[in-house]
């Protein structure tokens, strides 16, 4: 299993959330508790080893191609394939994902840090996470399962009216990523834009593997829809539900250039919300600028 992210597969998850959700009841879905803070002296090995700078451009708003709809099970026509990679302006040859801010954003100040939000959208867990950010004015990348798209569309259209970033994060989540041929994960990225197009009319621009597991064709696939790959290099690991004290430390390590990693989806994030809600405002007072990628 790859480092940071969840390994079941999402359809079963959704399930085990369901059940999990009536038994804590909403009374909990709505409590921030206060967590315990740690030293930075305690929290070594949290952090992806260092990769070499790349050169990338900014990001740039975009309307829906007329290509997106591929493979788009609702339509009563087949869609068009996407193009060949000669027809796609100014691609750029990724061979790694972007681990820092100035991977993606190269003129972003050095004090920019960006915090990343995997597997939802989640009916209870999302609007949680939303609701501290906007408690402390900070904006975030959620990087979002199609199928979690599709069954909860006013999450997802919730996320971008609040001014947060949506990356396209496949549509089932396999595990492991890179074990699908061309075809299967070229469908996994089609699908995922397509349930964010219908939900939200915006067009992803970022792409995260699950499991941040990367191979050339998974390079490939992205190429064909100018999707810039993503990972993160500070990760808590709160999938794993360590404690509300292990996530908050892992976070406050982040400094100018990081992309962090959370989840709102694929289990109980109460965890994770309650850690946000403590390290949010430390990182704040350390002059950090959040930043959407």
């Amino acid at each position: 299993m790859v480092q940071g992210d969840a390994p079941a597969s999402h359809p079963a998850d959704s399930d085990l959330e369901r059940r999990s959700l009536l038994r804590i009841g909403l009374s909990a879905a709505v409590s921030i508790t206060a967590a315990a803070h740690i030293p930075r002296a305690v929290r070594a090995g949290a952090r992806r080893a260092t990769a070499p700078e790349s050169e990338t451009n900014a990001l740039a708003e975009r309307s829906a191609p007329q290509w997106l709809w591929v493979r788009d099970t609702h339509s009563p026509t087949p869609a068009p394939s996407p193009p060949p990679l000669s027809t796609i302006s100014a691609v750029h040859p990724w061979a790694r994902p972007a681990y820092y801010v100035r991977d993606v954003l190269p003129d972003a100040p050095a004090s920019a840090i960006a915090l990343t939000v995997d597997d939802g959208p989640h009916p209870v867990y999302t609007p949680m996470v939303l609701e501290v950010l906007r408690r402390y004015g900070v904006k975030a990348t959620f990087s979002m399962i199609g199928i979690n798209v599709q069954r909860y569309p006013g999450v997802a259209r919730q996320v971008v009216a609040e001014g947060h970033t949506i990356s396209n994060h496949s549509m089932w989540h396999p595990i492991p990523f890179t074990a699908l041929n061309h075809a299967a994960i070229h469908a996994e990225v089609a699908d995922a834009m397509n349930r964010v197009w219908d939900a939200t009319r915006t067009v992803p621009r970022l792409f995260r593997a699950p499991g941040g597991s990367w191979s050339p064709t998974v390079f490939d696939a992205l190429a064909r829809y100018d999707l810039v790959p993503v990972d993160w290099d500070v990760d808590p690991r709160d999938w794993t539900v360590p404690g509300v004290a292990h996530i908050e430390g892992v976070l406050d390590t982040g400094r100018g250039g990081d992309i962090l990693l959370c989840h709102d989806g694929g289990g109980n994030r109460l965890q994770t919300v309650q850690a946000l809600n403590q390290v949010l405002p430390a990182l704040l007072d350390r002059k950090l600028e959040f930043v959407t990628l």
